[in-house]
């Protein structure tokens, strides 16, 4: 092209008109050329462009799955959770059905209790202290009741004294001899070997009147004379 040119050029023959239309081509196939390495330029980065997009739409698409298989888990969760939301649902609804039975047993019991301390209240006296407590029967009476000892009421000591004898003499011990001998032997013998099977001493009791036991307090007022002094007094009387 460059020689065709230079000769047309250095055609001498060429008329002026030529030679303009000779400079538009130029011109022309100049404007061409730039354009076309801008196509090509724009054709380059086109393709790195789609291959950059294939590239993303590939990594967007094992999101994709990845997302896929996420989403398959969430909903495997998610129903699950209801399932399990049923079920709570189901057991808060038996345990308020509970709740409300205990509540009503509850509501019963505290009102026994309360019919109870009002009975335990109406029949408890006024006597008794608050804090004390409640007995439906008095307790016995304490040391009234003595331990079963001898009968000495026959020494005569006034602490052996006792009001339902009337007869506090002390028998005298009798011998049975069987021969005729031993009716003529000395009184005195006997007198002097006491024998040693000896009855008991007779005391006589009487059915005492409209007698009435004594209290504690009584019996703490008086105070207990020492045995050992009333001996002393029965030796030298």
């Amino acid at each position: 092209m460059a020689n065709i040119e230079n000769k047309v050029f250095d055609n001498s023959l060429c008329s002026n008109e030529c030679k303009k239309n000779t400079d538009s081509l130029s011109i022309k196939i100049k404007d061409l050329k730039s354009k076309l390495s801008e196509a090509n330029n724009f054709i380059y980065h086109y393709k790195l462009a789609v291959a950059q997009l294939e590239g993303r739409l590939t990594e967007y698409k094992e999101r994709e799955e990845k997302y896929i298989v996420k989403i398959r888990t969430l909903e495997m969760y998610r129903a699950s959770n209801l399932d399990s939301i049923k079920i709570l649902t189901k057991e808060l609804e038996e345990v308020k059905l509970e709740k409300d039975g205990l509540d009503g047993k509850l509501a019963g019991l505290l009102k026994a209790s309360k019919n109870l301390d009002h009975l335990i209240e109406s029949q408890r006296s006024d006597l008794i202290k608050e804090g004390v407590g409640y007995n439906v029967v008095p307790p016995l009476a304490a040391d009234l009741y003595l331990s079963p000892k001898k009968d000495l009421s026959w020494t005569g000591l006034p602490e052996f004294m006792d009001d339902t004898v009337t007869n506090y003499s002390r028998p005298s011990p009798t011998v049975v001899s069987t021969s005729v001998e031993g009716q003529n032997k000395d009184s005195s013998t006997f007198e002097d070997v006491a024998s040693p099977n000896l009855t008991k001493p007779f005391v006589k009791f009487v059915k005492p009147k409209d007698s009435k036991p004594e209290s504690k307090s009584k019996e703490q007022e008086t105070p207990k004379k020492s045995q050992v002094k009333y001996a002393e007094q029965y030796r030298h009387s």
